[in-house]
């Protein structure tokens, strides 16, 4: 599953929009991007470029709100210069009404998400590229200031 899916779907869920039994996301379909780059320790094998659903049944909740909670977790959670230089689409609302009292609808949200492929140099790692073999990493945390030191966390340690 997508790390930026998974995310969106456990902030719905942490911020009441929906119960747990009422909601499920998936990745609909998954294209590569061969786009490779050396990132200092770890190396960009490609991009993950996901299209996703997230599904709501019976919500019965502000349909604006939920919207807005969408919209406000995407702008502090992925940033809009990738999305833009990509040309990824907005998020889509397909909404249908469940009973004609219209306070119950089924809400399915489209949206796409570019997450980076990984690698370390392993010698015991699965992957063979570019002569030597490779394992999968999760994206890394930096310490920006002491990489704006230039000094590496490993060397402060007591």
């Amino acid at each position: 599953m997508s790390t930026k899916l998974q995310r969106l779907t456990e902030f719905l869920l942490e911020h009441r929009q929906c119960r747990k039994e009422d909601i499920d996301s998936w990745v609909d379909r998954c294209t590569l991007r061969p786009e490779s780059s050396f990132e200092g320790k770890y190396h960009q094998l490609h991009i993950d470029h996901n299209v996703c659903s997230v599904l709501v049944e019976r919500f019965s909740g502000n349909a604006n709100l939920l919207k807005a909670m969408v919209t406000s977790w995407l702008q502090d959670n992925d940033d809009v210069n990738i999305r833009n230089r990509y040309e990824l689409p907005d998020p889509s609302f397909d909404i249908e009404m469940l009973d004609k009292s219209g306070k119950r609808w089924d809400v399915d949200i489209t949206i796409e998400f570019l997450e980076p492929l990984l690698v370390q140099e392993d010698p015991q790692g699965a992957i063979h590229w570019q002569g030597s073999r490779w394992s999968v990493i999760d994206a890394p945390i930096i310490d920006t200031a002491t990489e704006e030191d230039g000094a590496h966390p490993e060397e402060n340690a007591p």
